[in-house]
């Protein structure tokens, strides 16, 4: 519907700037060219998502979405990290099912958590999204610091595999994933960076900050390509002398048994065990079937805001219990500062 698209593929540090700063009910780009009011503020559901939609004085959109709380549901969607496929359904509470799909890859998996927390808010964002449209908002920034920035991953997945026609096709999406973790394994990647091509989602990284490392990750021989030398070690050694195939394949072996129980336990603790707390926060949802692997990676076009002197003589460690000093929007707002001098922010 708008004549002339407003928003443009790549990184634009006046932007993120302005999306950091969503505070309060009304957000304005330091150059004063951009103005956003709050329109709407999703109640808490789930396991303690909320989303933020700001419209703006260009006749853009902003999906806002929460990061982690302090609250104990928040940190078991967090924990929660047993994969599961993505594509399939849910039913997150008695007679409701939460049908998805997040990728054309069938090897693609996400987050169990992250997902859980998607279904909650999706019925509320579609609703918005549309209720929207109809007053001529047709391009949207989805954006998300932390965890909210974990879900802007499997929200814009979910948007552009729109195969129930929730919303119209015509809607311009782009994405900022700040400071947010990994949301799901290499084939959920390889297709989340396919259909943003050109650059319009972006992955924001602090090096320095330790959540965009997480979840834990154990990589084994069934997350490699149908099609590799390690299923098939006869292949493999062919060309060995009798001795050095035996040495190399027994280490081998060894070193894939530890990596499959080392998956093992990790789905086990952090999926099937985790599983009975969070159904507590969500009465009447049904374990979903898990995918057999915890190989997660990072997905997104990279920003890297490298840390410099003048980062570091700011944000010394004040105390050794500040884990979250430079996993902050504060934090990346000094680095976007740093990095981009020439911009007005």
């Amino acid at each position: 519907m708008t004549a002339q698209p407003v928003l443009q593929p790549g990184f634009d540090p006046q932007e993120y700037a302005l999306l950091l700063r969503l505070k309060g009910s009304v957000a304005v780009s330091e150059d004063g060219h951009r103005q956003y009011n709050l329109v709407y503020r999703s109640e808490p559901g789930g396991l303690d998502n909320r989303f933020d939609v700001w419209i703006g004085s260009d006749h853009t959109g902003i999906i806002e979405i929460r990061g982690s709380t302090s609250t104990t549901a928040s940190w078991l969607e967090n924990y929660y990290a047993g994969m599961v496929p993505a594509r399939g359904s849910i039913e997150t509470r008695q007679n409701e099912t939460f049908r998805y799909k997040l990728a054309a890859q069938p090897n693609a998996a996400v987050h169990a958590g992250w997902l859980t927390g998607l279904a909650a808010m999706a019925p509320a964002l579609i609703e918005k999204i549309n209720e929207y449209y109809a007053i001529g908002i047709d391009e949207y920034i989805i954006m998300g610091h932390s965890q909210g920035g974990a879900i802007a991953f499997l929200l814009d997945s979910y948007l552009h595999y729109d195969t129930l026609g929730l919303v119209p096709d015509d809607i311009v999406f782009k994405t900022y994933n700040s400071a947010a973790p990994k949301p799901g394994n290499l084939y959920y990647a390889y297709d989340y960076d396919f259909i943003n091509r050109g650059g319009w989602a972006l992955r924001v990284v602090n090096p320095v900050d330790w959540v965009p490392e997480t979840p834990i990750s154990v990589q084994t021989v069934d997350d490699f390509s149908e099609i590799n030398p390690f299923r098939d070690m006869a292949t493999f050694t062919g060309s060995m002398a009798w001795l050095e195939k035996v040495i190399i394949r027994s280490i081998f072996r060894k070193t894939w048994r530890s990596l499959d129980k080392a998956r093992d336990r990790l789905m086990k603790y952090l999926g099937f065990k985790l599983f009975n707390y969070v159904e507590q926060y969500m009465p009447g949802m049904v374990e979903p079937e898990y995918y057999n692997s915890m190989n997660y990676t990072p997905a997104g076009l990279p920003v890297i805001l490298p840390p410099n002197d003048a980062y570091f003589r700011e944000y010394v460690p004040a105390a050794p219990d500040d884990i979250f000093r430079h996993h902050r929007a504060e934090a990346y707002l000094f680095l976007l500062e740093q990095s981009h001098p020439q911009k007005t922010f």
